[in-house]
């Protein structure tokens, strides 16, 4: 079960080698999958949020972005 409120978001991108192998079990708490799509994944980290964003290389048309806020976050250390 995903906890919406605590929980972690893992960003797993295996798309920038020679092949690609096929997702032998599927989670109940994916949130987007492309077993054949080459491309780059964009991780932008704010104070308390972050941004990503996965594009595909010419070719391709699978795409995801999307952001969030950060939960339980220390402050920066100031100088």
């Amino acid at each position: 079960e995903v906890d919406r409120q605590h929980g972690i978001r893992e960003f797993v991108a295996g798309t920038g080698g020679r092949s690609h192998t096929f997702f032998l079990k599927i989670h109940a708490t994916g949130e987007a999958r492309s077993p054949g799509t080459f491309g780059v994944l964009f991780l932008t980290l704010h104070a308390r949020s972050y941004d990503w964003q996965f594009t595909p290389i010419a070719g391709y048309y699978f795409s995801d972005r999307g952001s969030d806020v950060c939960h339980g976050g220390i402050a920066r250390p100031t100088k």
